[in-house]
């Protein structure tokens, strides 16, 4: 159990060198951003004003759009595209059924029938059930388990990720607008 001990405060130690060095670097990166912020953020507004009013030029001038629909200029594609759409089904099972009845030849086609089990469910089930199923369990054997308790890294990584996700989402909004 000594060195179980010895071996797990030897990885304390490593994990918080780690993050020491994470720190670090998120510091530097800090630092870094700080500095660069406010000029990316100013030409990302011109950016962002200088496509909104490309958009409202396009959207004002569809008729420049009928044939080509679209156009290249200075390495930007622009114009008029037709989207896809969505599909809305107000009843499902009346859908189903029509379908049924005026499109037998597309049935498999444009229905989806599945029958499956669900693993999930089956974990909840006792060993005898389990067996008069059919179903066994594989790989149910004790693992070795290493966990951080509060681990610094993990609290960084997770930071790290909230804020990437922010990014990401405040630039889809962005877009969207």
């Amino acid at each position: 159990m000594e060195e179980i001990e010895l071996a797990a405060k030897r990885y304390h130690e490593a994990e918080e060198a780690l993050a020491e060095a994470i720190r670090a670097m998120q510091d530097a990166v800090d630092k870094i951003t700080r500095h660069h912020l406010p000029v990316i953020k100013r030409k990302f507004e011109r950016a962002g004003a200088a496509y909104a009013e490309l958009h409202s030029g396009i959207s004002a001038s569809p008729e420049l759009f009928r044939k080509p629909r679209s156009r290249v200029f200075h390495g930007v594609t622009v114009g008029i595209k037709k989207e896809k759409g969505r599909v809305i089904i107000a009843d499902e099972e009346a859908t189903v059924k029509l379908i049924e009845r005026h499109l037998k030849h597309q049935v498999d086609i444009l229905l989806k029938i599945t029958k499956k089990p669900v693993k999930k469910a089956l974990q909840g089930l006792s060993g005898a059930d389990l067996k008069k199923i059919g179903v066994t369990i594989d790989q149910d054997t004790d693992n070795v388990y290493i966990a951080l308790v509060a681990s610094e890294v993990e609290k960084m990584i997770q930071a790290f990720r909230e804020e990437y996700m922010a990014k990401v989402q405040e630039k889809e909004e962005m877009e969207a607008a």
